[in-house]
């Protein structure tokens, strides 16, 4: 979900992390903050895969670290 879902809020004092707006997670700040900077790797890739839809994803290191968090989950 947080990979995928919607925006991501994180309450660093109360150690929660929104999806949406309703969606709360409790875990720790720095969960919140690594998928967020993900999911904003992941919509820049996206955006130049649209651009360019020849362009290869084969070596992409964010691929693989996506594809590694699904496998391991």
């Amino acid at each position: 979900m947080l990979l995928f879902g919607g925006d991501i809020d994180i309450q660093h004092r109360e150690r929660l992390i929104s999806l949406d707006g309703w969606i709360h997670f409790q875990a720790p700040v720095r969960i919140g903050v690594i998928f967020k900077h993900l999911r904003k790797l992941m919509d820049s890739l996206l955006e130049k895969k649209l651009a360019n839809p020849r362009m290869s994803l084969e070596g992409e290191k964010t691929i693989h670290i996506i594809l590694d968090l699904i496998k391991s989950e």
